[in-house]
């Protein structure tokens, strides 16, 4: 942040400042005098930095010597210095030449505006600091009978506290139940630490953002994560005394309610930036199913291997019918050697659904090269895809759905008869807060798939 700051300074009041200024000086007439001051002031410069201009001189030449005698690891060093200073050298004359002197009192004030956001850090790492330490030296020192009747007194709470964030009504509720605190976002009944969690790692990477913004955005997150994580420690280490008023004893139902009116304070300090995984728990509905006229298999999970599975199925299927051509053709040439064990292996077949009753003739009469050939196999999965969507798939993204689909160890040959005939598991219409699908065109916290809205009801 402070580099970005002093950059800024160069260009803006530096450099922008020095183009329209040759530009003048191309004026004839109105630019003789500015020019002279401006080659006065660079002659100063140059008389104020002979020191430093001879010190990169004889880094260069140092540095010539040194690669000279081998030594690349001391050259590079010097050269690094080098260019360091020769950096300096031209913010320095471009100052001088457009009449701009205290470089180093405008640095100090770009650091200066800096100030209140990291003394707001600074606040918010102390707090956490203070109140960590203070559960350690508890536990170890002292007043581990006081902290020890606080930290297993068996008691249940629950606070839920109204705010808005934007133009909907949400609640914030903090639940403490079997000594297990959880932190939701009622209106959606989502885990906001979950939700804070992904946010910051989200934010992190964000390259779209401008520095100082992206930093703004992580202080609030990280302290409101903080408060949402450490409710009934932060509680216990303060032995339930009111933070505001040490020398005063407060439930924990009303400790609780003033961590979670400060978390709302946060989040309403987010409520100008478009933060989708805090958006995602917000700002959309409770509940999401896909409508009707959507078929959920081929549409979120064979477009999702962007044809892998079209190709590769095809690929198992004229594999594992040559695997079973050879053996069927096995069984029809041993009639002739024993017929009954033949027929044996043969009605095994039909009956384990490899063979179509229907489309073959009778095991005496059949005829390998003629019969066998137009029978129509599928490549089918032994766990159906119902089955993973239901378990949890429909909360999961396409590259998990995908995965699921092309696992050739969870795939058979059947018939197109058997295929047809066999009984899948049927798919949940409801997709879960973290659904997300590129194949049909709804991003995570998407309002509609494949083009149609999303329903807030069982279809």
């Amino acid at each position: 942040m402070v580099v970005d700051a002093i950059v800024g300074f160069v260009k803006s009041a530096i450099i922008e400042k020095a183009i329209p200024k040759l530009i003048g000086m191309l004026v004839p007439g109105a630019g003789f005098i500015p020019m002279i001051m401006s080659i006065w002031d660079t002659i100063k410069v140059f008389v104020e930095k002979l020191s430093t201009i001879a010190a990169v001189v004889k880094s260069y030449v140092d540095s010539i010597v040194a690669i000279a005698q081998g030594e690349i690891g001391g050259a590079a060093k010097r050269v690094e210095a080098g260019f360091q200073s020769m950096l300096t050298l031209a913010i320095s004359f471009f100052a001088g030449f457009v009449g701009l002197g205290g470089i180093p009192s405008k640095v100090k004030e770009a650091v200066g505006k800096l100030r209140e956001m990291v003394d707001h850090a600074l606040d918010t790492a102390i707090t956490w600091l203070i109140t960590k330490a203070k559960a350690l030296f508890a536990s170890l020192f002292g007043g581990k009978d006081k902290d020890a009747k606080l930290d297993t007194l068996p008691f249940d709470a629950t606070v839920a506290e109204p705010f808005s964030m934007g133009p909907e009504g949400h609640t914030i509720k903090a639940d403490l139940h079997a000594g297990e605190l959880k932190v939701t976002v009622a209106s959606a009944e989502a885990d906001l630490v979950s939700a804070l969690k992904a946010a910051i790692a989200a934010e992190s990477k964000d390259t779209g953002r401008q520095d100082s913004q992206r930093n703004k955005i992580l202080i609030e997150l990280n302290a409101a994560l903080s408060r949402a994580q450490s409710i009934r420690e932060d509680w216990i280490a303060l032995e339930a005394r009111d933070p505001a008023n040490p020398n005063k004893k407060v439930t924990y139902e009303r400790f609780m309610t003033g961590r979670v009116r400060e978390i709302i304070g946060r989040l309403r300090e987010l409520a100008k930036y478009n933060i989708t995984d805090l958006q995602n728990i917000i700002a959309k509905p409770t509940k999401r199913y896909i409508p009707k006229g959507i078929n959920i298999r081929p549409t979120v999970y064979d477009k999702a291997t962007g044809g892998k599975w079209a190709s590769e199925s095809k690929t198992f299927r004229n594999k594992k019918k040559a695997e079973l051509s050879q053996n069927v053709f096995a069984i029809a040439s041993m009639r002739s050697v024993d017929f009954a064990k033949a027929q044996s292996e043969w009605n095994n077949l039909l009956a384990t659904g490899r063979l179509d009753d229907q489309k073959v003739p009778t095991f005496a009469s059949y005829n390998h090269a003629k019969d066998f050939p137009p029978l129509e196999y599928e490549t089918d999965h032994r766990k159906s895809l119902g089955e993973f969507w239901n378990a949890g798939e429909n909360d999961k993204d396409d590259a998990t759905r995908s995965a699921t689909a092309l696992d050739q160890s969870n795939w058979q040959l059947l018939t197109a008869r058997e295929n047809a005939a066999k009984s899948g598991v049927g798919f949940n219409r409801e997709v879960g807060p973290n659904f997300a699908s590129a194949a049909a065109d709804s991003p995570a916290g998407s309002s509609t798939i494949n083009g149609q809205p999303y329903l807030d009801h069982e279809p």
